[in-house]
């Protein structure tokens, strides 16, 4: 018979070794759920994430599209040559985009619109420039041409007269003359003055230039009569036309011209175109030319 003792040896011999496996099992038991709790929190995880991924994706998109929209809005401004908004756009779309691939290609739109700006600038600048050469040249051009006439000035209509050194004076004379008023383009009158003795009542003028036939001119406005001293004047004066200007180009070549004032009852007065008179045509035509 066993004592007492092995017996109870013998008992926990038994014992634990079952002891033993129940904790083990425990433990085991609790680590399985706590796997499988941590299992579940990895996976909760893992979609929230790809939610976040997809929704990230889908700004990326939204501001890629927008980025994309505001790179072609730029480019038409290019298109356009509206450089300043096309400019402001860029750096608009740089401003709210900065790490999209757009934001890079904006540069080239600002680059390329700043160059623009800046020759159109230089080309504003050299127009100015000519211009303002232009309008001296002219100026001097038009004060040497001025230089043979004498200027009388109309305070009350506010006019130049611009008339030869041949214009001067009471006798006989054929001539041009120029009108200026600021802010209107000068004109040219014709004048033909008849000096002498008694009436003659103009009715027409024949014009003899070399051996030509003799080209009759009719007044175009009224005929100024006025006397003085004994004398009587009897003015054509009319506006320049493009049949005047043939006939004046031929009296400036003529070797002689005559001018014929044919008046009431046949009476007639002769006189010759001086050198002179010659002259000053030339130079009012310049002058003239020289305002436009």
């Amino acid at each position: 018979m066993l004592s007492a003792a092995n017996a109870k040896t013998q008992c926990w011999a038994i014992l634990v070794p079952i002891f033993m496996l129940v904790i083990y099992l425990s433990v085991v038991g609790c680590d399985s759920q706590n796997n499988s709790k941590k299992i579940v929190d990895v996976e909760k995880e893992n979609t929230q994430l790809r939610q976040r991924i997809s929704e990230l994706e889908n700004k990326i998109d939204e501001l890629s599209n927008n980025a994309t929209n505001m790179l072609a809005e730029a480019n038409k401004y290019l298109e356009q040559k509206r450089w300043n908004e096309a400019i402001e756009k860029a750096k608009i779309l740089k401003q709210r985009y900065p790490l999209v691939p757009e934001a890079s290609q904006a540069n080239h739109v600002i680059s390329t619109a700043t160059n623009e700006l800046a020759a159109e600038k230089k080309r504003a600048d050299e127009l100015k420039e000519k211009l303002e050469k232009d309008k001296k040249d002219k100026e001097k051009r038009q004060n040497e041409a001025l230089r043979g006439l004498d200027k009388n000035y109309d305070k009350v209509r506010e006019i130049s007269w611009y008339t030869p050194k041949s214009g001067g004076g009471y006798g006989n004379s054929l001539f041009l003359y120029i009108g200026a008023e600021k802010g209107h383009a000068p004109w040219l009158r014709f004048k033909i003055r008849y000096c002498g003795d008694w009436w003659l009542f103009i009715n027409n003028v024949d014009i003899k230039i070399d051996d030509r036939p003799s080209y009759k001119y009719f007044p175009q406005d009224e005929i100024h009569h006025d006397n003085g001293s004994g004398l009587v004047w009897e003015i054509i004066d009319d506006p320049f036309n493009p049949a005047t200007e043939a006939v004046v180009e031929a009296i400036i070549k003529s070797n002689s011209t005559i001018i014929r004032f044919n008046g009431r009852d046949n009476k007639i007065r002769d006189f010759t175109v001086t050198k002179q008179m010659k002259d000053d045509l030339r130079r009012v035509l310049d002058a003239y030319a020289s305002f436009k």
